[in-house]
Protein backbone atom coordinates (compact mmCIF):
# COMPACT_ATOMS: atom_id res chain seq x y z
CA UNK A 1 0.00 0.00 0.00
CA UNK A 2 0.97 3.17 -0.88
CA UNK A 3 1.03 5.47 2.39
CA UNK A 4 1.16 8.65 0.85
CA UNK A 5 -2.17 7.89 -0.74
CA UNK A 6 -3.44 7.40 2.52
CA UNK A 7 -6.22 9.75 4.14
CA UNK A 8 -5.60 11.63 7.81
CA UNK A 9 -7.40 9.88 10.72
CA UNK A 10 -10.46 12.46 11.40
CA UNK A 11 -11.47 12.91 14.53
CA UNK A 12 -14.53 11.75 15.82
CA UNK A 13 -17.20 14.03 16.02
CA UNK A 14 -21.16 15.14 15.33
CA UNK A 15 -22.85 16.61 12.75
CA UNK A 16 -25.53 19.11 14.52
CA UNK A 17 -28.09 20.84 12.01
CA UNK A 18 -29.95 23.40 14.91
CA UNK A 19 -32.14 26.49 14.22
CA UNK A 20 -30.96 29.67 15.73
CA UNK A 21 -33.30 32.99 15.34
CA UNK A 22 -31.70 35.95 13.76
CA UNK A 23 -30.98 37.67 16.65
CA UNK A 24 -28.60 35.37 18.03
CA UNK A 25 -26.99 34.97 14.46
CA UNK A 26 -26.19 38.89 14.98
CA UNK A 27 -25.21 38.23 18.66
CA UNK A 28 -22.50 35.47 16.78
CA UNK A 29 -21.53 38.19 14.14
CA UNK A 30 -20.99 41.07 17.03
CA UNK A 31 -19.13 38.42 19.36
CA UNK A 32 -16.97 37.01 16.22
CA UNK A 33 -15.95 40.78 15.02
CA UNK A 34 -14.97 42.15 18.54
CA UNK A 35 -13.31 38.54 19.60
CA UNK A 36 -11.65 38.45 16.05
CA UNK A 37 -12.58 34.89 15.75
CA UNK A 38 -12.39 32.89 12.55
CA UNK A 39 -16.00 31.93 11.97
CA UNK A 40 -19.77 30.84 13.26
CA UNK A 41 -18.23 28.15 14.37
CA UNK A 42 -15.42 29.74 16.10
CA UNK A 43 -17.94 31.56 18.24
CA UNK A 44 -19.88 28.48 19.40
CA UNK A 45 -17.10 26.65 19.67
CA UNK A 46 -15.51 28.97 22.28
CA UNK A 47 -18.90 29.47 24.02
CA UNK A 48 -19.55 25.85 24.61
CA UNK A 49 -15.30 25.75 26.20
CA UNK A 50 -15.83 28.43 28.27
CA UNK A 51 -19.29 27.63 29.66
CA UNK A 52 -17.88 23.90 30.13
CA UNK A 53 -14.96 25.54 32.24
CA UNK A 54 -17.88 27.25 34.37
CA UNK A 55 -19.87 24.36 35.18
CA UNK A 56 -17.48 21.69 35.73
CA UNK A 57 -15.45 23.77 38.52
CA UNK A 58 -14.65 22.06 41.31
CA UNK A 59 -15.88 23.21 44.66
CA UNK A 60 -14.22 23.55 48.19
CA UNK A 61 -15.58 24.36 51.52
CA UNK A 62 -13.73 26.84 54.08
CA UNK A 63 -15.90 26.70 57.52
CA UNK A 64 -19.41 26.92 56.51
CA UNK A 65 -18.97 28.96 53.41
CA UNK A 66 -18.42 28.01 49.96
CA UNK A 67 -16.18 29.22 47.21
CA UNK A 68 -15.41 28.48 43.71
CA UNK A 69 -11.75 26.63 43.28
CA UNK A 70 -10.12 28.56 41.20
CA UNK A 71 -7.54 27.74 38.84
CA UNK A 72 -4.65 28.57 36.62
CA UNK A 73 -7.20 30.96 34.41
CA UNK A 74 -7.97 33.55 37.01
CA UNK A 75 -6.59 35.55 40.26
CA UNK A 76 -6.33 33.80 43.03
CA UNK A 77 -5.49 36.97 45.33
CA UNK A 78 -1.88 35.68 46.06
CA UNK A 79 0.92 37.61 44.41
CA UNK A 80 4.70 36.59 45.26
CA UNK A 81 6.21 40.04 45.19
CA UNK A 82 9.12 39.55 45.41
CA UNK A 83 9.98 37.56 42.28
CA UNK A 84 7.63 39.83 40.51
CA UNK A 85 10.04 42.89 41.89
CA UNK A 86 13.17 40.73 40.21
CA UNK A 87 11.18 40.67 36.79
CA UNK A 88 10.59 43.80 36.67
CA UNK A 89 14.06 45.29 37.53
CA UNK A 90 15.38 45.35 34.11
CA UNK A 91 12.43 46.65 32.18
CA UNK A 92 13.49 48.32 28.60
CA UNK A 93 11.12 51.51 28.20
CA UNK A 94 12.40 52.61 25.10
CA UNK A 95 9.53 53.33 22.82
CA UNK A 96 6.51 53.87 25.29
CA UNK A 97 3.38 54.59 23.89
CA UNK A 98 2.56 58.52 25.14
CA UNK A 99 0.21 59.30 27.97
CA UNK A 100 -2.17 61.58 26.92
CA UNK A 101 -4.13 64.68 28.80
CA UNK A 102 -7.73 64.03 29.58
CA UNK A 103 -9.12 66.70 27.41
CA UNK A 104 -7.04 65.10 24.14
CA UNK A 105 -9.05 62.12 25.23
CA UNK A 106 -12.10 62.99 26.57
CA UNK A 107 -12.76 66.65 25.44
CA UNK A 108 -13.57 69.47 27.89
CA UNK A 109 -15.60 68.09 30.20
CA UNK A 110 -12.23 65.12 30.85
CA UNK A 111 -10.20 67.90 31.24
CA UNK A 112 -7.97 68.13 34.48
CA UNK A 113 -10.09 65.20 36.14
CA UNK A 114 -10.50 61.27 36.47
CA UNK A 115 -12.69 60.05 33.74
CA UNK A 116 -16.30 59.79 35.06
CA UNK A 117 -16.20 55.72 34.14
CA UNK A 118 -13.55 55.13 35.97
CA UNK A 119 -16.24 55.64 39.48
CA UNK A 120 -14.08 53.38 42.42
CA UNK A 121 -10.49 52.24 42.76
CA UNK A 122 -10.65 48.80 43.65
CA UNK A 123 -11.11 47.85 40.13
CA UNK A 124 -7.98 49.75 38.95
CA UNK A 125 -5.78 47.77 42.06
CA UNK A 126 -7.56 44.64 41.01
CA UNK A 127 -6.73 45.05 37.94
CA UNK A 128 -2.71 45.79 38.91
CA UNK A 129 -2.75 42.71 40.79
CA UNK A 130 -4.09 40.53 37.74
CA UNK A 131 -1.46 42.06 35.52
CA UNK A 132 1.24 41.31 38.38
CA UNK A 133 -0.02 37.47 38.58
CA UNK A 134 0.17 37.37 34.92
CA UNK A 135 3.82 38.80 34.74
CA UNK A 136 4.90 35.72 37.16
CA UNK A 137 2.77 33.27 35.39
CA UNK A 138 4.87 34.19 31.81
CA UNK A 139 7.80 34.85 33.57
CA UNK A 140 7.97 38.04 31.62
CA UNK A 141 7.31 41.89 32.49
CA UNK A 142 5.55 42.87 29.20
CA UNK A 143 1.77 41.21 28.62
CA UNK A 144 -0.41 41.25 26.27
CA UNK A 145 -3.19 43.97 26.40
CA UNK A 146 -5.53 41.74 24.54
CA UNK A 147 -4.55 38.73 27.03
CA UNK A 148 -4.92 40.82 30.25
CA UNK A 149 -7.96 42.16 29.66
CA UNK A 150 -9.57 38.39 29.18
CA UNK A 151 -7.87 37.47 32.19
CA UNK A 152 -9.08 40.36 34.22
CA UNK A 153 -12.75 39.86 33.17
CA UNK A 154 -12.80 35.73 33.68
CA UNK A 155 -10.79 37.20 37.42
CA UNK A 156 -13.33 40.12 37.63
CA UNK A 157 -15.98 37.38 37.20
CA UNK A 158 -15.19 35.28 40.39
CA UNK A 159 -14.03 37.87 42.43
CA UNK A 160 -17.94 38.93 42.37
CA UNK A 161 -18.98 35.54 43.21
CA UNK A 162 -16.88 35.53 46.14
CA UNK A 163 -18.32 38.59 46.84
CA UNK A 164 -21.65 37.36 46.70
CA UNK A 165 -21.35 35.12 49.86
CA UNK A 166 -20.09 37.59 52.04
CA UNK A 167 -23.48 40.40 51.94
CA UNK A 168 -22.72 42.31 54.74
CA UNK A 169 -19.69 43.62 53.03
CA UNK A 170 -21.19 44.73 50.12
CA UNK A 171 -24.34 46.34 52.00
CA UNK A 172 -21.22 47.87 53.98
CA UNK A 173 -19.03 49.16 51.38
CA UNK A 174 -20.64 48.55 47.53
CA UNK A 175 -17.22 46.52 46.81
CA UNK A 176 -18.49 45.75 43.47
CA UNK A 177 -19.49 49.07 41.88
CA UNK A 178 -17.49 49.42 38.82
CA UNK A 179 -17.03 45.62 38.62
CA UNK A 180 -18.67 43.59 36.01
CA UNK A 181 -22.33 42.35 36.94
CA UNK A 182 -22.74 39.04 37.56
CA UNK A 183 -25.48 36.72 34.98
CA UNK A 184 -27.46 36.32 38.05
CA UNK A 185 -27.75 39.66 39.31
CA UNK A 186 -28.94 40.79 35.36
CA UNK A 187 -31.55 38.54 35.38
CA UNK A 188 -32.73 39.62 39.06
CA UNK A 189 -32.61 43.11 37.76
CA UNK A 190 -34.13 42.88 34.27
CA UNK A 191 -36.58 38.96 33.98
CA UNK A 192 -38.20 40.11 31.20
CA UNK A 193 -34.67 39.30 29.14
CA UNK A 194 -33.97 35.57 27.94
CA UNK A 195 -31.29 34.01 28.40
CA UNK A 196 -29.09 34.79 24.93
CA UNK A 197 -29.79 38.72 25.98
CA UNK A 198 -28.61 38.21 29.45
CA UNK A 199 -25.53 36.40 27.77
CA UNK A 200 -25.29 39.39 25.74
CA UNK A 201 -25.56 42.07 28.64
CA UNK A 202 -23.16 40.24 30.65
CA UNK A 203 -20.54 39.73 27.94
CA UNK A 204 -20.78 43.52 27.56
CA UNK A 205 -20.26 44.31 31.14
CA UNK A 206 -17.37 42.48 31.33
CA UNK A 207 -16.29 43.92 27.97
CA UNK A 208 -17.06 47.60 29.65
CA UNK A 209 -15.10 46.96 32.77
CA UNK A 210 -11.98 45.86 31.24
CA UNK A 211 -11.83 48.60 28.88
CA UNK A 212 -12.45 51.63 30.99
CA UNK A 213 -10.30 50.05 33.91
CA UNK A 214 -7.59 48.15 32.63
CA UNK A 215 -7.25 49.76 28.90
CA UNK A 216 -8.10 49.89 25.54
CA UNK A 217 -6.58 51.31 22.16
CA UNK A 218 -8.36 54.75 21.03
CA UNK A 219 -9.95 55.17 17.53
CA UNK A 220 -8.61 58.36 15.98
CA UNK A 221 -12.00 60.12 16.02
CA UNK A 222 -12.10 59.55 20.00
CA UNK A 223 -8.62 61.83 20.02
CA UNK A 224 -8.80 65.20 19.90
CA UNK A 225 -4.93 65.91 20.10
CA UNK A 226 -4.76 66.41 15.98
CA UNK A 227 -0.91 66.05 16.63
CA UNK A 228 -1.38 62.33 18.48
CA UNK A 229 -3.82 61.00 15.29
CA UNK A 230 -0.26 60.60 13.13
CA UNK A 231 0.82 58.22 16.09
CA UNK A 232 0.33 54.24 15.37
CA UNK A 233 -1.41 53.86 18.69
CA UNK A 234 -2.92 55.89 21.47
CA UNK A 235 -4.45 54.54 24.61
CA UNK A 236 -6.89 55.00 27.34
CA UNK A 237 -7.94 53.19 30.63
CA UNK A 238 -7.98 54.10 34.46
CA UNK A 239 -4.32 52.29 35.04
CA UNK A 240 -2.36 53.86 32.09
CA UNK A 241 -4.66 57.39 32.62
CA UNK A 242 -3.55 57.12 36.00
CA UNK A 243 0.28 56.59 34.90
CA UNK A 244 0.36 52.84 36.86
CA UNK A 245 1.34 51.01 33.48
CA UNK A 246 3.18 51.13 30.93
CA UNK A 247 2.68 50.34 27.14
CA UNK A 248 4.30 49.57 23.96
CA UNK A 249 3.38 47.92 20.51
CA UNK A 250 5.35 45.03 19.50
CA UNK A 251 5.27 42.81 16.43
CA UNK A 252 3.23 39.62 17.07
CA UNK A 253 6.95 37.95 17.08
CA UNK A 254 7.18 40.29 20.32
CA UNK A 255 9.56 42.17 18.25
CA UNK A 256 9.10 46.05 19.16
CA UNK A 257 8.05 47.64 16.55
CA UNK A 258 10.29 50.00 14.16
CA UNK A 259 8.66 53.22 13.42
CA UNK A 260 10.31 53.70 10.65
CA UNK A 261 9.49 50.16 8.79
CA UNK A 262 6.56 49.76 6.44
CA UNK A 263 6.39 45.97 7.40
CA UNK A 264 2.62 45.05 6.98
CA UNK A 265 3.40 42.31 10.16
CA UNK A 266 0.49 42.64 12.66
CA UNK A 267 0.77 44.49 15.63
CA UNK A 268 -0.03 44.17 19.65
CA UNK A 269 0.00 46.34 22.62
CA UNK A 270 2.02 44.91 25.93
CA UNK A 271 1.73 46.21 28.81
CA UNK A 272 3.75 45.85 32.28
CA UNK A 273 3.80 47.49 35.91
CA UNK A 274 5.48 50.76 35.63
CA UNK A 275 7.09 51.88 39.25
CA UNK A 276 4.35 54.03 40.73
CA UNK A 277 1.63 50.55 39.80
CA UNK A 278 4.08 48.15 41.34
CA UNK A 279 4.11 50.63 44.69
CA UNK A 280 -0.10 50.52 44.46
CA UNK A 281 0.16 47.12 44.24
CA UNK A 282 2.25 46.13 46.92
CA UNK A 283 0.26 47.77 49.11
CA UNK A 284 -2.00 45.41 51.31
CA UNK A 285 -5.52 45.13 50.77
CA UNK A 286 -7.33 43.55 53.74
CA UNK A 287 -10.72 43.25 52.06
CA UNK A 288 -9.50 41.25 48.96
CA UNK A 289 -7.14 39.16 51.45
CA UNK A 290 -10.26 38.38 53.39
CA UNK A 291 -12.27 37.76 50.43
CA UNK A 292 -9.70 35.50 49.27
CA UNK A 293 -9.71 33.89 52.00
CA UNK A 294 -5.66 34.46 52.65
CA UNK A 295 -7.35 36.49 56.27
CA UNK A 296 -9.59 35.29 58.75
CA UNK A 297 -9.91 38.99 59.74
CA UNK A 298 -13.39 40.81 58.45
CA UNK A 299 -12.07 44.38 56.69
CA UNK A 300 -13.85 47.57 58.52
CA UNK A 301 -13.45 49.28 55.30
CA UNK A 302 -12.13 48.71 51.42
CA UNK A 303 -8.33 50.35 51.67
CA UNK A 304 -5.75 50.93 54.29
CA UNK A 305 -4.42 54.00 55.26
CA UNK A 306 -1.69 53.50 52.77
CA UNK A 307 -3.35 52.95 50.08
CA UNK A 308 -5.48 56.15 50.35
CA UNK A 309 -2.42 58.12 50.95
CA UNK A 310 -1.12 56.30 47.69
CA UNK A 311 -4.11 57.75 46.31
CA UNK A 312 -4.32 61.51 47.87
CA UNK A 313 -0.44 61.97 46.84
CA UNK A 314 0.53 59.82 44.17
CA UNK A 315 -2.68 59.39 41.81
CA UNK A 316 -4.09 62.77 42.30
CA UNK A 317 -1.86 65.38 41.70
CA UNK A 318 -1.54 63.80 38.03
CA UNK A 319 -5.31 65.49 37.50
CA UNK A 320 -4.66 69.41 38.30
CA UNK A 321 -8.19 70.16 38.91
CA UNK A 322 -9.52 66.97 40.89
CA UNK A 323 -6.17 67.35 42.83
CA UNK A 324 -7.13 70.96 44.14
CA UNK A 325 -10.89 70.30 44.53
CA UNK A 326 -10.73 67.48 46.31
CA UNK A 327 -8.08 69.64 48.38
CA UNK A 328 -10.69 72.02 49.39
CA UNK A 329 -13.44 69.80 50.15
CA UNK A 330 -11.22 68.00 52.81
CA UNK A 331 -10.29 71.53 54.23
CA UNK A 332 -14.21 72.69 54.22
CA UNK A 333 -14.92 69.77 55.93
CA UNK A 334 -18.80 68.70 56.17
CA UNK A 335 -20.32 69.23 53.27
CA UNK A 336 -24.15 70.30 53.66
CA UNK A 337 -25.50 68.62 50.16
CA UNK A 338 -25.49 66.94 46.94
CA UNK A 339 -26.73 70.25 45.29
CA UNK A 340 -24.30 72.08 46.94
CA UNK A 341 -21.51 69.54 46.36
CA UNK A 342 -22.84 70.09 42.64
CA UNK A 343 -22.77 74.29 43.25
CA UNK A 344 -18.88 74.49 44.19
CA UNK A 345 -18.19 71.88 41.53
CA UNK A 346 -19.63 73.59 38.55
CA UNK A 347 -18.55 77.15 39.87
CA UNK A 348 -14.70 76.41 40.29
CA UNK A 349 -14.82 73.74 37.21
CA UNK A 350 -16.29 76.57 35.13
CA UNK A 351 -13.34 78.94 36.50
CA UNK A 352 -10.62 76.23 35.75
CA UNK A 353 -11.97 75.39 32.16
CA UNK A 354 -11.59 79.51 30.88
CA UNK A 355 -8.59 79.91 32.80
CA UNK A 356 -7.30 76.35 30.70
CA UNK A 357 -9.23 76.47 27.47
CA UNK A 358 -9.98 80.57 27.20
CA UNK A 359 -10.19 79.58 23.18
CA UNK A 360 -12.78 76.90 23.27
CA UNK A 361 -16.36 76.66 23.26
CA UNK A 362 -18.06 74.48 25.83
CA UNK A 363 -19.85 71.17 24.01
CA UNK A 364 -23.69 71.53 24.97
CA UNK A 365 -24.16 68.54 27.37
CA UNK A 366 -22.20 71.16 29.14
CA UNK A 367 -24.67 73.33 30.09
CA UNK A 368 -26.62 70.62 31.52
CA UNK A 369 -26.57 70.72 35.39
CA UNK A 370 -26.77 67.11 35.47
CA UNK A 371 -23.29 66.74 34.22
CA UNK A 372 -21.94 68.67 37.07
CA UNK A 373 -23.84 66.92 39.26
CA UNK A 374 -23.25 63.64 37.92
CA UNK A 375 -19.14 64.03 37.92
CA UNK A 376 -19.07 66.06 41.56
CA UNK A 377 -20.91 63.02 42.94
CA UNK A 378 -18.63 60.68 41.38
CA UNK A 379 -15.41 62.72 42.79
CA UNK A 380 -17.12 61.97 46.25
CA UNK A 381 -18.13 58.11 45.54
CA UNK A 382 -14.17 57.59 45.16
CA UNK A 383 -13.36 59.98 48.69
CA UNK A 384 -16.00 57.95 50.00
CA UNK A 385 -14.35 54.27 49.02
CA UNK A 386 -11.05 55.42 50.48
CA UNK A 387 -13.20 56.86 54.00
CA UNK A 388 -11.86 60.35 53.33
CA UNK A 389 -16.07 60.98 53.69
CA UNK A 390 -19.06 59.46 54.82
CA UNK A 391 -22.29 60.05 54.01
CA UNK A 392 -24.74 60.60 56.77
CA UNK A 393 -26.58 56.86 57.09
CA UNK A 394 -30.25 57.18 56.05
CA UNK A 395 -29.42 59.65 53.91
CA UNK A 396 -29.86 59.98 49.77
CA UNK A 397 -28.09 63.65 49.24
CA UNK A 398 -25.84 64.14 52.18
CA UNK A 399 -24.45 66.21 54.59
CA UNK A 400 -21.32 64.39 53.27
CA UNK A 401 -18.98 64.49 56.70
CA UNK A 402 -15.53 64.40 56.71
CA UNK A 403 -13.81 61.88 59.02
CA UNK A 404 -12.11 63.66 61.54
CA UNK A 405 -9.87 60.88 63.02
CA UNK A 406 -8.38 60.88 59.32
CA UNK A 407 -5.55 63.13 60.21
CA UNK A 408 -3.32 62.20 56.72
CA UNK A 409 -6.36 63.38 54.85
CA UNK A 410 -5.97 66.87 56.36
CA UNK A 411 -2.62 67.17 56.27
CA UNK A 412 -2.97 66.95 52.44
CA UNK A 413 -5.32 69.92 52.81
CA UNK A 414 -2.39 71.54 54.98
CA UNK A 415 0.37 70.25 52.42
CA UNK A 416 -0.89 71.10 49.12
CA UNK A 417 -1.65 74.70 50.60
CA UNK A 418 -4.84 76.77 50.66
CA UNK A 419 -7.84 76.61 48.14
CA UNK A 420 -8.21 79.13 45.50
Amino acid sequence: MNTSDAKPALKRGVMMDIFLEDVVEKQIKEIQKVENLRDERDVIYHAIQNYFEKVTKNERITGSTKFEKTNNTSFDGAVDFSHLSNILKNIETDNLIERLPQNDIYGLDGAGIIWIFHNRMLPVKFSLLCLSQMILEQNDPWVDLDDLKKYVQDSAENFVDRLNNFPDIENNFGATTGFPRSFSSIQNTDGSLDNDKTLLSHYRSKKRFSEQFVGRKLRLRQIQNQRMQSERYCIGGACFEMDLIHAKSVYKNNKEQNPDSSSKMKEKIVVTLNERGLKFALLKNNLMDFVYGHSAIKPEKIFSDDEKNFYLNEILPRFEFENNFVRGLIKGGTIESSKYLKTIFEEKYMEFLKIKFPDKALPPHMQSSVTFRIRALVIMARLIEFGIFKKKPGTKSGPYILNTSDGEANQFSEKTGSDE
